[in-house]
C-alpha cells in the first residue's frame, strides 16, 4: 500500500483504521467490515462507492482508485 499511497496520495486521502482500538472496531461494525484487509472507497461526500476485501494486486487497486477519481 505504501507505493499506492505515494502515487495517489495527492489525489486521494488515505485513512487507516486500527481494528485493535475501540474506535476502529466500532467503525468496522458501522461499515459492515467482516475481515482484513478491507478497503472502503468513499467519494468526496463520504459515501461508499466501492469496497475491496482481501488481498489484491497493485493493478486491481489502481483500477478501482482510478474509477473513484473518474467519478469525482
Amino acid at each position: 500500500m505504501d507505493g499506492i499511497k505515494r502515487d495517489y496520495g495527492r489525489k486521494i486521502n488515505f485513512v487507516y483504521v486500527d481494528m485493535d482500538q475501540p474506535e476502529g472496531k466500532q467503525r468496522a461494525r458501522d461499515e459492515g467490515v467482516m475481515g482484513t484487509p478491507t478497503f472502503l472507497l468513499l467519494d468526496s461526500a463520504g459515501e461508499r462507492v466501492d469496497i475491496l476485501q482481501g488481498v489484491h494486486s497493485r493493478a486491481t487497486m489502481e483500477r478501482h482508485l482510478d474509477a473513484l477519481l473518474n467519478r469525482q
